[in-house]
């Protein structure tokens, strides 16, 4: 079959280049004909062979000269010898040399033979023979006797004529045969190219006879094809279920098919409009369409069709126009929509509905997620309060086990807000620089615990890919790997759980996550529903694993929200490998240093463990401050004073110093200087200042002698962890009148260290209160290293009122003035009053 490209491309290209073709080889045929008969025609009026024809007879006429010259001579010798008188005819003899001589006038003065004998080198020697035959010329015109008495200086002039004769007769003959060589030679070449010409002329001629040939298949092809496909379009618009209406470009109607004819109640033929425009109308105004330019313009648009009873219908209309030698056409397809319509109504109509009850779902989802959490987190906070005070190990084990299923039941309630919080609004991905390989430790760190529960090894590995600050959403990313890891941890028992993560070089960096665990694994009809909401892999009879299966449901909106991608392959009691990749950017500015956690309704950083040591000569305050640090998972030694301060740092290599300022034997400010001066493994450690309190120019002081930091009693939970993560830690501002027990305080304290050890340091407090009381009764002079360190011990236990006045009993010692001690047995009395109930009762 004949494709449309070579049906154009024959007579627009081919036809003009054949016949250029076939004009070129013509020209080129007569051209060389033209040369062969001019050719022939010049060889046969060459002048060479007459040159040779006429050299050739003046040899031949000068042998008859010469014999008649020798006879004459001969005879003129035999008369002599016989002395008889001579008698000699030389009428003969002069004939020939006429001959002679006229044959050779003709060869040098007829410019035919001049230019030929200078072609052949011979004109020079024609020359000389003339010239020697003039010569003679002379003795010949003599009288007969005279004539008898010089023939013989006549003949041997003739000699030379000889030689000359010859020798121009050789070379014309020479550049005769030269010459007809290269004629035929000339004429094979052109008659060569002749026939060249002619058999290309009849090749291309053959050509074009099959180049015909060939046009009127395609012609023939291409008039089957046009009736074939007239056919199909007749077919096609008879039964197109649109309507088809044909008309000119002033929109009167030619042509309808059966379709729109149906459309307009017109099956009988019978049209009572003659225009299209009659029975289109624009569908928002109701007003006539105008058929013209603009309208052709549109290609499509919507309408509103007439028919003939004058109802009308909802229409999508298309046309097309075409302008076929000079005769224009317009096609409109009228498709009608009412059905569509109807049905795209009914269908908003039930998503509305759908998405009004998705919305109140969503809605109480949300509200009651939030409701439920708020008392839960009132019980979590109850149980740690009450738990440390539990002596019995059968209630012990009935809080822990409350504690348990409250936590497990907020992790749902909080797994349930989620779900509903991004069926609302989608996940929210808030970017900022992270350091990916510290969000990975941290995490591990903290499940480790879950883990080892379990009899479970959680370890890490980081490629060097993966390590620097990138762009990440820190809390949704850390949700994603709880979420994998602890999905791991619930189905592995007594194996190993591993975390990987690389990067992938591109730009952005495509991070993956990897969580390996050798778990039971899961079954084959499992694998694809896994990360579907409420989707559980049942343990088996002998074991239940709590989970509400929202988890996974979770990794793929929060996966999904950060443009990325994830998976999961499995065996069935072999293990499971979860994996997640997302794009990330590398990020030029530093990581944010701490991670948001909460610990007893605080927001604090979280911190990886340290090695702290406690340098501090009150008992309470090192209590106090060893049960923050222990239950924060740090490691603590204590030094009661400087010098078994400095001891310990010389020996051991510390994280971080909590150092007194005011101890017995050497100050904290001697033992920092002894620290930092030394070549002890603690020489660089991060050192913090605990003074019961101190003016801006003691905080200065402390900084310049080395301390890194100075936190006033009473060192709350957040400020402490803000200083051991290396963070600048401003002073608090001085509030006026204070209460005698800082109930926000005591809150905090009982929630870092536990309600015994909050009311060991109460009763501590509370006996160096009443020593300083009775003092103070007995009219006795208090030192001031006692101020200070009731100060300190009151700032730490959260008694307000009492702490400040100590400070301010201490700044009047040092500036010389006498304290108002009245002021501070009143406030004494009161903080005794208010430790004095049971204090884990009052808090």
């Amino acid at each position: 079959m004949v494709s449309r490209q070579e049906q154009s491309f024959w007579p627009k290209v081919q036809l003009p280049t054949i016949v250029l073709i076939v004009g070129v080889l013509l020209i080129l045929a007569v051209i060389f004909a033209r040369s062969v008969s001019a050719r022939l025609d010049e060889l046969a009026t060459s002048r060479s062979e007459n040159t040779f024809w006429t050299v050739s007879s003046l040899e031949v006429e000068y042998l008859e000269f010469r014999n008649r010259l020798d006879r004459a001579v001969a005879l003129q010798k035999i008369a002599g010898q016989d002395g008889e008188p001579i008698r000699a005819d030389f009428s003969e003899l002069r004939v020939w040399f006429d001959v002679l001589f006229a044959r050779l006038n003709t060869l040098i003065e007829a410019p035919l033979y001049r230019e030929a004998l200078r072609d052949a080198g011979a004109y020079e020697k024609i020359s000389q023979a003339f010239a020697k035959v003039q010569g003679i010329a002379a003795a010949m015109d003599k009288p007969d006797p005279e004539l008898a008495a010089v023939l013989e200086g006549v003949l041997h002039d003739t000699v030379a004529i000889r030689d000359l004769v010859r020798m121009a007769s050789i070379e014309t003959n020479v550049l005769l045969a030269t010459l007809s060589e290269q004629g035929r030679t000339e004429i094979l070449l052109l008659l060569q190219r002749l026939a060249l010409v002619t058999l290309a002329l009849i090749s291309v001629l053959a050509g074009l006879a099959v180049m015909f040939f060939r046009l009127y298949r395609i012609a023939r092809e291409r008039g089957i094809a046009a009736n074939r496909a007239s056919e199909r379009i007749s077919t096609i618009l008879e039964t197109s279920p649109d309507g088809v209406i044909v008309t000119d470009r002033a929109g009167r109607i030619t042509e309808m098919n059966p379709a729109a004819r149906q459309l307009f109640g017109v099956a009988d033929g019978r049209l009572t409009v003659a225009a299209i425009s009659d029975l289109l109308f624009w569908r928002k105004t109701g007003e006539q369409i105008e058929i013209g330019p603009d309208l052709f313009a549109k290609h499509s648009f919507e309408a509103l069709a007439e028919r003939r009873d004058g109802s009308r219908f909802p229409a999508d209309i298309s046309l097309g126009h075409e302008d076929t030698r000079g005769v224009s056409v317009v096609v409109f397809f009228v498709r009608d929509v009412t059905a569509r319509l109807t049905g795209e109504q009914d269908l908003r109509l039930s998503r509305d509905e759908a998405l009004a009850g998705q919305r109140a779902k969503s809605h109480f989802m949300a509200v009651m997620s939030h409701e439920m959490r708020t008392p839960l987190n009132g019980i979590l906070g109850v149980v740690e309060l009450v738990r440390d005070e539990m002596i019995a190990a059968g209630q012990k084990a009935n809080m822990e086990i409350l504690e348990q299923s409250s936590a497990l039941l907020l992790h749902h309630v909080n797994d349930v807000l989620d779900i509903a919080r991004f069926e609302a609004n989608g996940p929210k991905v808030v970017q900022s620089p992270v350091d990916i390989e510290k969000l990975a430790a941290d995490l591990i760190f903290s499940l480790r615990p879950q883990a080892q529960a379990g009899g479970n090894r959680l370890n890490l590995l980081v490629d060097q890919s993966a390590r620097g600050s990138f762009q990440a959403d820190a809390a949704r990313l850390r949700q994603i790997l709880s979420n994998l890891l602890g999905n791991a941890i619930k189905f592995t028992k007594d194996g190993e759980i591993t975390l990987e993560v690389s990067g992938h070089r591109s730009s952005p960096v495509q991070m993956e996550f990897q969580v390996l665990d050798t778990g039971r694994g899961i079954p084959a009809d499992k694998i694809e529903t896994v990360f579907e909401d409420f989707v559980r892999v049942e343990a088996g009879q002998e074991e239940y694993i709590e989970g509400s299966g929202l988890g996974l449901g979770i990794v793929r909106r929060l996966v999904d929200a950060m443009g990325g991608s994830f998976g999961v392959e499995s065996e069935e009691g072999e293990g499971s490998l979860f994996w997640v990749r997302v794009p990330l950017e590398r990020s030029t500015q530093e990581p944010v240093a701490e991670d948001s956690l909460q610990v007893g309704g605080l927001h604090c950083l979280k911190l990886a463990p340290q090695n702290v040591l406690i340098v501090e000569d009150n008992a309470i305050n090192r209590l106090v401050l060893r049960q923050i640090l222990e239950r924060d998972g740090h490691s603590v030694r204590e030094a009661r004073d400087g010098v078994e301060g400095v001891e310990a740092a010389s020996n051991q290599k510390f994280d971080a110093i909590l150092m007194d300022i005011q101890m017995p034997r050497l100050s904290g400010v001697e033992a920092t200087v002894q620290i930092r001066g030394g070549q002890g493994p603690s020489a660089r450690t991060l050192i913090l200042a605990l003074p019961a309190h101190a003016f801006p120019e003691e905080r200065d002081a402390f900084l310049k002698v080395g301390f890194d930091n100075v936190l006033t009693k009473p060192v709350s939970l957040i400020r402490l962890r803000e200083a051991l993560a290396g963070k600048f830690v401003p002073p608090v501002e001085s509030q006026g009148d204070v209460a005698v027990l800082d109930a926000k305080h005591s809150e905090e304290l009982v929630a870092a260290i536990g309600g015994q050890a909050f009311d060991r340091a109460l009763e501590g407090l509370g006996e160096q209160a009443q020593q300083l009381l009775m003092h103070l009764q007995a009219g006795r002079p208090v030192e001031r290293t006692k101020i200070h360190a009731l100060a300190g011990l009151a700032a730490t236990c959260g008694a307000a009122r009492l702490a400040q006045l100590l400070r301010q009993a201490e700044a009047d010692y040092l500036e010389g003035r006498l304290p108002d001690w009245a002021t501070l047995n009143t406030a004494i009395l009161h903080t005794l009053e208010a430790i004095e109930p049971k204090p884990a009762a009052a808090k």
